[in-house]
């Protein structure tokens, strides 16, 4: 049975939840910095502004 004998283990699904929300932590950081009215970063990391 899946409770006797889980398919993953616990600390295996501890560390994928983990590093799957530091990269959307990641994502969410990168895209806030580009897309910010005050500051041009599109254009220091594309080479183009999106305007």
């Amino acid at each position: 049975t899946p409770i006797k004998a889980p398919t993953i283990d616990w600390g295996a699904a501890f560390l994928t939840i983990t590093g799957d929300i530091v990269v959307y932590i990641t994502y969410l950081g990168f895209f806030t910095l580009v897309y910010q009215e005050d500051h041009n970063y599109a254009i220091w990391i594309f080479g183009f502004s999106f305007n």
